[in-house]
């Protein structure tokens, strides 16, 4: 009888520890989950937030520079700049036409960064965002019923028929298209409702995560508490997940953006990357130590009410101070 109620006793004490453990494995997965979705949510969901953040990039020198490059980039093929130049410059001259289409290049490059980096742009920029961001969260945020009826479920624009009607509006020669000319050109298909549906959930799913996993996580881990054999250990476990957890997740983004980063060939976008992804990672990284500092307080208050001899002696002299002061302060009165 006395093996088989230690066989019984035994069988309890490793079923509460894995359940235990199940919970704090629960809850550090709802932890990054409530971590992730709070941050969008507080940083890229809210206007407000949104705005601080990207406000100043353009006028941040690394990115008006690549905005300038960029700009440059986009207007000029440096293959074909080159050859409409040497068609007005002599035969002798033609070896000038490289070197007179970079320093143009340049100056565009250069021009079109001021323009980005000055007032004007800045505020413009930003009404602009924060216009286009109150509309899509106007969207997201509106039910189904009120746009449903008002927006067409799909927009498809035939770049085939838009040229035929502009070769017959203007009487040009050939001006009706053949279908095997028409099946030939693109076709930009837009399914509206399907972009605002999920539009929507992705919003809603997002706040919905903010708000319930921080609850999940705190009802999971008072369940591991409760369900473990040792409560002060069990405390000390969820420090230490914590600590991992934030530790796992500030590595992640480091290699994950220093994989990012190295995959952008020129310097100029590498650099102005490097700034953006700053811009919105700060808050992250903020978060994330803030968690590990939580993890390693949680874990030293377990070790300090723990059985160790230091532990006790510090617990003794907290107690002689604090009966000390309780002394104190009855002789005064």
């Amino acid at each position: 009888m006395k093996k088989q109620h230690n066989a019984s006793s035994a069988w309890r004490r490793w079923l509460r520890v894995g359940a235990s453990w199940l919970c704090i494995i629960l809850a550090a997965a709802a932890l990054v989950g409530s971590v992730m979705a709070r941050y969008v949510r507080d940083n890229v969901l809210d206007t407000d937030r949104y705005l601080e953040i990207i406000s100043s990039l353009p006028a941040d020198p690394k990115v008006s520079k690549a905005l300038g490059q960029f700009t440059a980039d986009r207007l000029f093929d440096q293959t074909e700049a080159q050859d409409r130049l040497q068609e007005f410059l002599p035969p002798k001259l033609e070896v000038l036409a490289p070197p007179l289409v970079e320093s143009l290049k340049e100056r565009v490059a250069e021009t079109a960064s001021k323009l980005v980096a000055s007032d004007l742009f800045v505020q413009s920029w930003t009404a602009t965002n924060r216009a286009t961001h109150q509309a899509l969260m106007r969207v997201a945020h509106s039910e189904p019923q009120t746009d449903q009826a008002a927006m067409p479920a799909t927009t498809t624009l035939r770049l085939g028929d838009l040229l035929t009607g502009a070769r017959e509006r203007f009487g040009g020669d050939g001006a009706v298209l053949g279908d095997p000319q028409k099946d030939r050109l693109a076709e930009i298909r837009v399914d509206l409702q399907q972009s605002v549906n999920q539009l929507r959930s992705s919003v809603s799913i997002i706040e919905t995560a903010a708000t319930v996993l921080p609850i999940v996580f705190l009802v999971l881990v008072g369940l591991a508490i409760f369900a473990a054999n040792n409560r002060r250990k069990a405390v000390g476990a969820v420090g230490v997940v914590l600590v991992v957890l934030a530790s796992c997740m500030l590595l992640v983004f480091r290699l994950g953006s220093e994989h990012f980063l190295a995959n952008i060939e020129q310097s100029v976008y590498r650099d102005a990357a490097a700034t953006v992804y700053e811009a919105f990672y700060g808050n992250m990284r903020a978060r994330l130590i803030t968690m590990m500092v939580v993890g390693i307080l949680v874990w030293a208050l377990s070790l300090v009410f723990g059985p160790y001899g230091w532990a006790v002696r510090f617990r003794e002299m907290l107690h002689i101070q604090k009966s000390a002061r309780y002394h104190h302060r009855s002789t005064h009165h």
